[in-house]
């Protein structure tokens, strides 16, 4: 516009067709048929012909589709010249319309028995439009004092509307040390899925040890002490916990605030310390279910807001109460999830001369404090433990996390290790066997030490450039062939914790190849 003013203006418009195939999922009503009609050969699966197979496994096709239409407009200007620069404002609007239209790959509509086991149902419809306004101030108050602040108001078509202000600030007292943090608040909607979902969703779990008690389990002829002689019904049991939509959820809140500081004591060679500190009030989330589960266990009255479906009675204990098949829970706004923690980071780079570079860069996370707490007072904390195990598909919460990457150039080849580092972990998750559980084994069936051990792998990466267009490579993944430690408990995987033990469960393998430039 003119040296002093620039602006920028831009629309974007996006439409998805989304379908989607699933194959070899039964069709109750056509299983059941063939039970029936004897069409299928239950003695000698293999012989059954294709056609059959087609008939009680047909192939599920689903179409779903959203849309996104958006536009903005900025504006940005320097105001007056402060000691240590220009004073720079910019200031937009936008307006954005999405909706979607997810149908349910497995309704019920027609009748329990006209869809297909076990293929989730999920599905979810809306639309709304958002207005937005928005402005941003740098100021450079000093040479050694910067300055940020910006604010951002949004209004939902649907009623929702909030003003979210950040502000940070930057002091370097020398050059070779930079003190920084930021504040901020912001808030998020309920997404279609949670308010206005069609279907609803349903996650399968381990049902573990520790939600049951003696007086039921003495039904089945054991006891938690004898846990491991309890028949499979009870054993390998698993149970669905459904998330209902809900209506009359409230936007959630958000404050954070972080604080760290750069240290540069030579050049090329930096270390990082950054705290962060996150709370959401009025979080969506999923309903604690454990108190539903420790009341149908108990033989008393399911709280208010909760539905206990049993399941089917164990054929060779019929007069015993039967495990629970399904748990349902609207999606509730709790008081308080926080987040707090510190990360840390060490880089280094030096160039001996023009063909020979080594760098190292180190970076780790360490988590003090994970949890949620309830409407009705009650606690729950993750960090150091498989919490939160319904979230995380039970690969849980650990406490540090890190990488360390060591690279050598040498003119046309380069050499890099990399470290990985996952914590160990207590089998113990507080939303499984309620608060203040944290830390004492209450998942564990005694077959494997309470604590998973922490796991280390490194990796060993080369690769040479034979000109601008072809690179060859070899990988070396988990160079020393290190297994994850044994975990039973989370239902991830078999027999080890997928987050923690990754692409480690495939030992160590090479990978080669080459990278061509077009």
């Amino acid at each position: 516009m003119t040296d002093n003013v620039s602006y920028n203006v831009g629309a974007t418009a996006m439409h998805i067709d989304l379908q989607t195939r699933a194959n070899g999922y039964v069709r109750i009503q056509n299983l059941l048929n063939a039970v029936n009609t004897g069409s299928y050969n239950f003695i000698n699966p293999q012989a059954n012909s294709q056609a059959v197979l087609d008939q009680i496994a047909p192939e599920n096709i689903n179409n779903a589709t959203s849309d996104l239409y958006q536009a903005q407009a900025s504006v940005q200007t320097s105001l007056f010249e402060l000691p240590g620069g220009p004073l720079a404002i910019g200031v937009g609007t936008a307006i954005r319309y999405e909706a979607v239209d997810a149908p349910s790959a497995n309704s019920d509509i027609n009748g329990p028995t006209q869809r297909y086991f076990r293929l989730n149902g999920f599905a979810a419809k809306g639309n709304r439009t958002v207005y937005s306004a928005y402005a941003e101030l740098e100021a450079p108050i000093v040479d050694q004092f910067l300055i940020n602040a910006s604010g951002r108001y949004d209004k939902y078509s649907s009623g929702q509307d909030n003003f979210s202000p950040k502000i940070g600030a930057k002091f370097t007292p020398i050059r070779q040390l930079v003190v920084r943090g930021t504040w901020s608040k912001g808030f998020r909607i309920p997404s279609f899925g949670e308010a206005n979902a069609t279907f609803p969703t349903t996650g399968y779990v381990s049902a573990t040890q520790g939600i049951y008690n003696d007086a039921f389990l003495s039904q089945y002829g054991c006891s938690l002490a004898t846990y491991t002689r309890c028949p499979s019904y009870i054993s390998a049991a698993t149970y669905g916990q459904t998330s209902i939509s809900n209506p009359d959820l409230k936007a959630e809140k958000s404050r954070s605030y972080t604080a760290g500081i750069l240290f540069e004591p030579i050049r090329n060679v930096s270390f990082t310390v950054d705290y962060y500190n996150i709370k959401k009030t009025d979080a969506i989330t999923t309903a604690n279910n454990a108190p539903a589960i420790a009341a149908y266990y108990a033989g008393q009255a399911i709280p208010a807001g909760y539905t206990v479906i049993p399941d089917a009675v164990d054929i060779n204990n019929p007069t015993a109460r039967p495990r629970i098949a399904f748990v349902q829970s609207p999606f509730i706004n709790a008081n308080t999830i926080k987040s707090e923690g510190i990360d840390f980071g060490i880089n280094a780079n030096y160039r001996f001369n023009d063909d020979l570079r080594v760098s190292s860069n180190l970076e780790a996370s360490y988590i003090l404090e994970l949890s949620t707490t309830f409407p009705d007072g009650s606690k729950e904390r993750y960090e150091g433990t498989l919490g939160n195990y319904n979230l995380t598909a039970g690969s849980g919460t650990p406490q540090w996390r890190g990488t360390w990457l060591n690279t050598v150039e040498f003119r046309d080849v380069l050499v890099s290790a990399t470290v990985n580092y996952f914590d160990g972990y207590d089998l113990s998750a507080e939303d499984q066997t309620g608060p203040g559980t944290a830390g004492d084994c209450g998942l564990s069936d005694g077959t494997i030490p309470c604590k998973v051990s922490d796991y280390i792998t490194v990796d060993l990466n080369t690769s040479f450039k034979v000109n601008d267009r072809f690179t060859f490579y070899v990988n070396a993944i988990n160079l020393f062939d290190r297994l994850p430690p044994l975990d039973n408990v989370t239902y991830g995987a078999h027999l080890y914790n997928p987050v923690q033990g990754g692409l480690g469960i495939l030992g160590r393998y090479f990978r080669a190849g080459v990278k061509v430039g077009l």
